[in-house]
């Protein structure tokens, strides 16, 4: 099983700091906890976006998600 490009740059990104031998021990561990908060909060950020299937009109449900009147929603 091969990783995704994505996976890939993480796994690269993620050995360039372990043997980073100019960071301390504590600095690598607050990159890996910085790094996991900001992957989180995308992975979070993209399940709150409904998926759209090609040609389904715009019916409004993502002014509940974003308030009302956000995103070119019209309010009633």
């Amino acid at each position: 099983m091969s990783l995704s490009p994505l996976m890939q740059q993480l796994k690269s990104e993620v050995v360039k700091v372990i043997e980073d031998g100019s960071k301390s021990v504590w600095e690598k561990k607050n990159w890996m906890k910085m790094k996991a908060m900001d992957l989180e909060e995308q992975q979070v950020s993209e399940a709150g976006e409904p998926r759209k299937e090609a040609g389904e009109p715009e019916n409004g449900a993502d002014c509940e998600v974003e308030g009302v009147g956000a995103g070119g929603c019209s309010t009633l």
